[in-house]
């Protein structure tokens, strides 16, 4: 591969990819969800903020049972947006 790529690529830049790429591949995949659908267990991907700007809970958090409750409960007030950003770990 790097030998065919040599005349049109970087071989460096190549190299570098090439190792970020098996690197990411015990990385868990990130979904948008809804409120409704979050389980005990998914992590934030993204800091979770009130419609106002203030921080509800920060990005890498994991999510209880009663953290779950509390966002449903103020997603229903309308004070923070309907979707998460989340993972699943494959620990679960």
């Amino acid at each position: 591969l790097l030998m065919d790529c040599n005349q049109k690529y970087d071989v460096e830049v190549v190299s570098a990819l090439i190792k970020q790429v098996r690197q990411n591949k015990n990385i868990d995949p990130t979904y948008v969800i809804r409120l409704e659908e979050v389980k005990a267990g998914m992590v934030l991907m993204e800091d979770l903020k009130l419609n106002d700007g203030r921080l509800l809970l920060t990005k890498g958090t994991r999510l209880k049972a009663t953290s779950i409750e509390s966002i449903i409960s103020i997603g229903e007030r309308g004070l923070i947006p309907n979707t998460l950003t989340v993972s699943v770990p494959n620990d679960n």
